[in-house]
């Protein structure tokens, strides 16, 4: 069965894109919504994809199709089995009526998912590649597609990439904010709480829903008796549905433990970002402990005061894995965990550092 190509006005196409485009009072997801209404009207096809493309990995970011497709956000492919890793290669929007028969039947998209129809365009981000806008179908159209619908996918991508940045920009915003939020809350907690473990855990609480991971821990470096390098544990938290711990006598030089399979990386490389998105397959991995709640990946990062090397970081369990910048990105909250630990020391050693500031002032 043959998709007929729709007849359609162009000026209302244009027209219509430019009502759903131009208005501001919707959110993001609404107008993608008309994005997709649109494209399918005008192209024929039963399936529209706002997918994100990092690597080999295709995400459906935003998906308008019929039921029978079985589609949804959040739903991962790899790149290569689809027709969009075609696009992402000429930067440009590419298009077929039907595969059978062609080039395209050979492609281990048809083969796989026997989509006849395609029309994709690339989206840029930040002048970088963000993904795909794309419409398909598995029935193959009457004819090609025309000269003015590969310039509206075109039109439609840019506008979508033009969104995403702002978007982003938002976000980023909302990012610096909130590490702002926790620095100041950090630096406060040092000259208003008695508690230093409840400042501790506070921030580790704050960096694992900044970065959106399950679990982690604060390790403070010290020495033991016999001047051997040890990792203090200062805070440990799952955010994972799982009791929130937070480990006691942190003021305890002798309290040593490490949180096996997140620490027994990091202590072997103490002053390098460690990141591990296939723990299983680490060449530094030593298992796992009865017990333990699951690892899909960790990172593990340093802390620094001074230019000396006072703790570690270690976070787990985030959706997609960490990236290589992520201690750049974790710069500032890093420079206070170091200043927090430095402060900590410093008050441990003067009278009165039971009491804590506060009180020591007070006497």
């Amino acid at each position: 069965m043959r998709i007929f190509a729709p007849r359609y006005n162009k000026e209302s196409v244009l027209r219509k894109l430019q009502e759903v485009t131009s208005g501001r009072d919707g959110a993001f997801e609404q107008r993608l919504g008309g994005i997709f209404t649109l494209g399918r009207e005008v192209l024929g096809l039963k399936i529209g994809i706002l997918a994100r493309i990092e690597g080999s990995d295709y995400e459906v970011v935003g998906v308008s199709c019929p039921p029978d497709a079985e589609l949804s956000t959040g739903m991962h492919f790899d790149v290569r089995d689809t027709y969009c890793c075609k696009v992402l290669e000429a930067d440009e929007p590419i298009g077929f009526a039907e595969a059978h028969g062609g080039q395209w039947a050979d492609h281990p998209c048809y083969d796989k998912f026997g989509l006849e129809s395609y029309l994709g365009a690339p989206i840029r981000v930040n002048g970088s590649v963000y993904g795909t806008l794309n419409f398909s179908a598995d029935a193959p159209r009457d004819t090609e597609f025309t000269g003015f619908e590969v310039e509206l996918i075109r039109l439609m991508a840019r506008w979508l990439g033009g969104e995403l940045e702002r978007l982003e920009a938002a976000r980023a915003l909302e990012r610096d904010n909130r590490m702002l939020r926790m620095i100041v809350d950090c630096q406060s907690g040092l000259l208003r709480s008695e508690d230093r473990a409840a400042t501790f855990d506070k921030w580790l609480r704050g960096v694992l829903e900044f970065t959106d991971s399950e679990y982690g821990f604060l390790g403070e470096l010290v020495e033991d008796g016999n001047g051997a390098l040890c990792l203090q544990r200062r805070a440990l938290c799952n955010l994972a549905g799982a009791e929130a711990s937070s480990l006691v006598d942190r003021d305890d030089p002798a309290s040593t433990a490490q949180e096996p399979a997140l620490t027994s990386a990091g202590t072997r490389a103490l002053s390098e970002v460690r990141i591990a998105n296939d723990p299983t397959s680490d060449p530094m991995s030593f298992g796992f402990p009865k017990g333990h709640p699951p690892l899909s990946c960790f990172a593990v990062l340093p802390v620094f005061w001074g230019g000396v090397q006072s703790g570690l970081l270690g976070i787990a369990n985030r959706t997609g894995g960490y990236h290589a910048d992520l201690s750049i990105a974790l710069e500032p909250l890093l420079d206070a965990c170091g200043h927090a630990i430095a402060h900590s020391r410093t008050w441990a050693k003067r009278p009165g550092s039971s009491k804590g500031l506060p009180g020591a002032l007070d006497s």
